[in-house]
């Protein structure tokens, strides 16, 4: 198992511990931390939604590389016909 299904299997284990909590107001400490592990969650939601937009972006721009190589090959192939 890669990285990083290893680490979105823990978040989501993370997630599922963290919706079924309740903290009491009782207890300020277990409540701001189980707060704050909710702004990690949805930070951590966010940085995987940046890295798919991301890993999508860089992909497109492969793809922009690759026509234009095969143009600059055709140019050339063009070039080298004229030059004979």
């Amino acid at each position: 198992m890669t990285y990083a299904a290893v680490f979105a299997q823990r978040v989501l284990q993370i997630r599922r511990a963290h919706a079924s909590a309740r903290p009491k107001d009782e207890n300020p400490a277990w409540k701001n931390s189980h707060h704050d592990c909710g702004v990690l969650l949805d930070a951590i939601d966010m940085l995987v939604a940046e890295q798919a937009a991301l890993a999508s972006m860089l992909r497109q721009i492969e793809c922009q590389a690759q026509a234009l190589a095969t143009r600059i090959d055709a140019l050339v192939a063009l070039l080298d016909a004229r030059a004979a």
